[in-house]
């Protein structure tokens, strides 16, 4: 007999869940910081743009006017300048300011020192023993109390039945077994007195040292706190310091400029005496090269002190910046879960055998007397 095959084919569908797992703290510091954005989007662009300064104002005001008819020298020979006195004057624009720092106040860290608490163990003392007291020495003594009626009343009937009820055998007996019952009540009242004080003593003592760590942790806190305040003040008062001292250098560099300009002016002036037209235009070259250098300068200075301004408009900005930027670099991704969904095929060939020989007879020899089987044995006659 034949073998028979057949293809078979399957799909397979699998699913793996992973659980979320992205704790609170995740949510919290995500929407704060997503918060801060928009706010930060809300806020006029305009408000975090440094302005010109005042130096940089008379900069280009000094600028403005150069080049423009009246200037130094216009007014030769025709009494419109008093060269006799010109140099002692004071420039119209004065002395340069000293540079100012920025205000740094506001960098400052909140909360303060706090000094560490001892914790005595009998703070809590009575709070954790009075729950013993109540339920387990109350029971305890009650059911000794109990049980020492129940000893004396069985000494009263047994007095009673020996007729010695009333004698002073009886008082005796009495006056014995009252002592015992005291004292034996004294012992296990001292017994679970002492056990009481032993577990709330332990208990006590377990939130003394809680509440120690806790009050020392503050105190610690508070002293980081304090000493990065300090570093925080420390810097602020250097860079005003320096900037201070870098001012004065500039506006004392400025004033020897301004006197020594002022001498070589009055110097010219002294020998130009009625030299014409081209002394005063030489003089007014000398004026508008002078100005140039002082607007120069103001330019210089005042666009140090708007960077200074802009470097505390922006620090709260960067300060977010660096915020985000550390978030970022968190693995947040070990914190949420995932879906993952698989799909397969799944192809094979089976073969099945026929019928043998021996199955065949044995199914003749099963319908004997049947037509089929009378037909075989013809068959096997012939």
């Amino acid at each position: 007999m034949g073998k028979k095959k057949t293809k078979t084919s399957s799909t397979e569908t699998s699913r793996t869940v992973t659980t979320p797992t992205r704790p609170d703290w995740v949510d919290a510091q995500a929407k704060g910081l997503n918060d801060a954005l928009t706010d930060l989007g809300r806020a006029d662009p305009a408000a975090s743009v440094a302005p010109l300064s005042d130096l940089e104002r008379r900069a280009s005001e000094t600028a403005g006017g150069l080049g423009v008819g009246g200037g130094w020298g216009s007014g030769w020979g025709s009494g419109g300048t008093d060269w006799a006195n010109w140099g002692r004057a004071t420039p119209a624009t004065g002395p340069a300011p000293a540079a100012t720092a920025p205000d740094l106040s506001g960098a400052r860290l909140e909360g303060r020192g706090e000094v560490p608490q001892a914790a005595s163990v009998l703070d809590n003392l009575s709070a954790y023993m009075t729950p013993f007291r109540d339920q387990v020495l109350a029971a305890a003594m009650g059911d000794y109390d109990a049980e020492a009626g129940r000893r004396r009343a069985a000494q009263d009937l047994e007095m009673a039945g020996q007729g010695a009820f009333g004698g002073s055998g009886a008082a005796l007996t009495r006056s014995l077994t009252e002592g015992e019952l005291a004292r034996g009540r004294n012992s296990r009242l001292a017994g679970l007195l002492d056990q009481m004080f032993a577990q709330g003593a332990s208990l006590s003592a377990g939130d003394a040292d809680r509440r120690q760590q806790a009050s020392t942790a503050a105190a610690q806190l508070g002293q980081a706190r304090e000493i990065e305040q300090a570093q925080l003040t420390q810097a602020r008062d250097i860079e005003r310091a320096r900037l201070a001292h870098e001012g004065g250098l500039e506006a004392a560099r400025l004033a020897q400029a301004a006197e020594a300009g002022r001498m070589q002016d009055a110097l010219a002036r002294a020998q130009l005496g009625q030299e014409g037209e081209l002394a005063r235009q030489r003089l007014g070259l000398d004026g508008a090269a002078s100005r140039r250098a002082d607007a120069e300068t103001q330019a210089r200075i005042g666009a140090q002190v708007r960077a200074a301004e802009q470097a505390r408009l922006s620090a709260s900005e960067q300060a977010l910046a660096r915020r985000i930027e550390m978030f970022s670099g968190l693995p947040l991704g070990l914190f949420q879960g995932s879906v993952t969904d698989s799909q397969g095929q799944r192809n094979g060939t089976e073969t099945t055998s026929g019928a043998t020989l021996g199955e065949i007879a044995q199914l003749v020899n099963s319908l004997t007397g049947s037509p089929l089987s009378r037909l075989f044995q013809k068959k096997g006659q012939a």
